[in-house]
C-alpha cells in the first residue's frame, strides 16, 4: 500500500499487491500539496512492501511546505467622510481629496464610483494640492499594491439647505463596496432688496404755471449685494406736470 498523511496527498502508477513491480522497474509516487492551515505543515508518504528494511523509517518520505494567504487587495481611505460646510447657492467648493490606499498583496479592482442622497456634491477636475508637494495621480480602474491614488468631490449646491449624501467605490474587495459620506450646508446667493420711501406723495394744491417746493422719495437697498438702478422715470397721464426736480446720479447715501 502507499499511504498519505498530513496536508499532501498522492497519485501513483504503482502496482499494488497482488501485481508486483519487476526487478530493476520503476514507478512514480506524483505528491502535491494542499495547505489546511497557514505557516509550515508537515506530512509523509508511506510505501508499504514486502522488501527488507534497514531501518524502521527506509520506507517513509518525509514531507514539508508552508502555507500562505492568497494574496487580496486591501483598501485604505484617508478619511471616512467630507465635511464641506457652508457654500453659497451657484458656486462651488474648493476640491476635497479622499485617497486609496491599496496595503493587499494583490491589485485592487475599480468598477465604478457614484453619488446617493442629496444633489449638490460632485467629482471636481480641479487638481489638488498635497502636504510636501507630494504626486498622487487621480484613480483609475485599478490600484497596484503599496500604490495611491485619489478621488477630487466639491460642493456645487443649486438649492437652499442642509444636503447630506454618500460616495460609494464599488471594487473587487471581499467586503463589498466602500462608502464615503459627505455633508454640506447652501445657504443663498447674496441679492439686492429695493424698498423705496414714500409709496406715494401728495404735492397738494398747486397755483398753475407755477412750481411746487422738492419733495423727497428716498431709495434704499436692504439687501447683501449691490442694486444697480437702470433707470428712474415719471408716467402717468399727466406726466408732463410731474418731473425729477434734479439728476438723480450720483446717489447719495443716507444713513449707510
Amino acid at each position: 500500500g502507499i499511504i498519505g498523511a498530513g496536508d499532501y496527498g498522492f497519485n501513483s502508477n504503482c502496482p499494488l499487491a497482488p501485481d508486483f513491480l519487476i526487478p530493476a522497474a520503476s514507478c512514480a509516487v506524483n505528491v502535491n500539496f494542499t495547505p489546511l492551515g497557514l505557516g509550515a505543515r508537515g506530512g509523509a508518504i508511506t510505501i508499504n512492501s514486502n522488501a527488507e528494511l534497514a531501518d524502521a523509517v527506509a520506507n517513509r518520505v518525509a514531507l514539508s511546505g508552508a502555507g500562505f494567504a492568497v494574496p487580496v487587495p486591501e483598501l485604505s481611505l484617508s478619511t471616512t467622510s467630507l465635511r464641506f460646510g457652508s457654500q453659497t447657492v451657484g458656486s462651488q467648493s474648493e476640491a476635497q481629496a479622499l485617497i486609496l490606499s491599496n496595503i493587499g498583496l494583490a491589485n485592487l479592482i475599480i468598477s465604478g464610483t457614484r453619488f446617493d442622497g442629496d444633489a449638490g456634491f460632485i467629482s471636481s477636475n480641479n487638481n489638488v494640492s498635497f502636504n510636501g508637494g507630494e504626486t498622487i495621480l487621480r484613480c483609475g480602474s485599478s490600484l497596484a499594491p503599496s500604490a495611491r491614488c485619489y478621488y477630487a468631490i466639491a460642493f456645487a449646491p443649486s438649492t437652499e439647505g442642509s444636503k447630506n449624501a454618500t460616495f460609494t467605490i464599488s471594487t473587487n474587495l471581499s467586503a463589498g463596496a466602500s462608502v464615503i459620506i459627505l455633508s454640506g450646508t447652501a445657504t443663498s446667493r447674496p441679492r439686492p432688496s429695493i424698498s423705496i420711501t414714500p409709496q406715494s406723495l401728495d404735492l397738494g394744491n398747486q397755483t398753475i404755471f407755477t412750481r411746487s417746493n422738492t419733495r423727497t422719495i428716498t431709495i434704499s437697498n436692504s439687501g447683501d449685494a449691490p442694486l444697480t438702478v437702470s433707470n428712474i422715470f415719471v408716467e402717468g397721464q399727466i406726466t408732463a406736470e410731474f418731473f425729477l426736480a434734479s439728476a438723480p446720479n450720483p446717489f447719495v447715501p443716507l444713513g449707510g
